[in-house]
């Protein structure tokens, strides 16, 4: 039987910036060999965030990058990042922001803990932030708290852990972790974090484009004060 890879960590890397600081992180505790990637693919319409995440992924020198392809979600939940034709500004009749993927992240953790366990990682980093639990009800370190003792249990390891390094953070915050990691003009250089999937600086528009951008205003205004 081939030996199984052996990794310390692995990364939830949508493509994004926060995900992206979260490998950061992964990477500079563990270094790069010892640190994988996995992405989801579920037929979202910022579909460029995959290829994104390739490029992060290289721009890392990680060895291992795992891609899912999750497109059924299309086919069990409606809302504007699978439904295309659905305004990704507006919110549907139970009032949720349209951009709400319901079961997404706590589906994410299970699949990303199953190839964790293969291979050989204790850790799964996320980039959940609670800034983002007003309308993202698995956002939340409490609702990771959850999904990680269910987890344990299925993997049948308490030592595996859900780690949410910006979970706490404001978005000026992230910014400022981004630079002292030397990964900020990387990241925005390189990630997708708009919903119409807009490259960079975004569509200006959208949730994620309007907060990243308020992150950057206050980031930069605080450090040329």
């Amino acid at each position: 039987m081939a030996k199984k890879p052996d990794f310390r960590a692995l990364v939830v890397l949508s493509g994004g910036m926060d995900s992206t600081i979260c490998l950061a992180e992964a990477v500079k505790k563990y270094g790069a060999e010892n640190v994988s990637a996995i992405t989801f693919d579920y037929g979202q319409r910022q579909k460029n965030e995959v290829e994104a995440s390739k490029r992060i992924v290289r721009g890392f020198g990680l060895s291992d990058h795992k891609i899912v392809n999750l497109s059924f979600l299309g086919e069990l939940t409606t809302n504007s990042l699978v439904d295309h034709n659905l305004d990704v500004n507006d919110r549907n009749d139970r009032g949720d922001v349209s951009t709400l993927v319901v079961g997404r992240n706590g589906l994410f953790m299970r699949v990303a803990a199953m190839y964790a366990n293969e291979i050989g990682a204790d850790e799964v980093y996320i980039g959940i932030n609670e800034l983002d639990a007003i309308n993202y009800r698995d956002c939340s370190r409490e609702y990771m708290d959850l999904v990680e003792k269910v987890l344990r249990t299925d993997l049948n390891n308490e030592r595996f852990t859900i780690v949410t390094p910006i979970s706490k953070m404001t978005k000026k915050q992230t910014m400022a972790l981004a630079k002292e990691l030397d990964v900020l003009e990387f990241a925005l250089a390189n990630t997708v974090t708009c919903y119409e999937g807009v490259p960079a600086s975004g569509c200006g528009k959208c949730l994620a484009c309007k907060l990243r951008a308020e992150g950057l205003r206050e980031y930069y205004h605080e450090t040329v004060s």
